[in-house]
């Protein structure tokens, strides 16, 4: 399956979007930043 990355600023905004990429059934990654997003993607 795909992974996802979702970076978005707005808090609501980000927890609706993963819930719906999960309700899918994606791997989904986000964060509130660029600075995160760099964080979460060399993990």
């Amino acid at each position: 399956m795909f992974s996802i990355l979702v970076v978005e600023d707005d808090a609501a905004l980000n927890k609706m979007m993963t819930a719906r990429l999960k309700q899918e059934a994606y791997t989904v990654f986000s964060a509130f930043d660029g600075e995160g997003s760099t964080f979460t993607v060399t993990l």
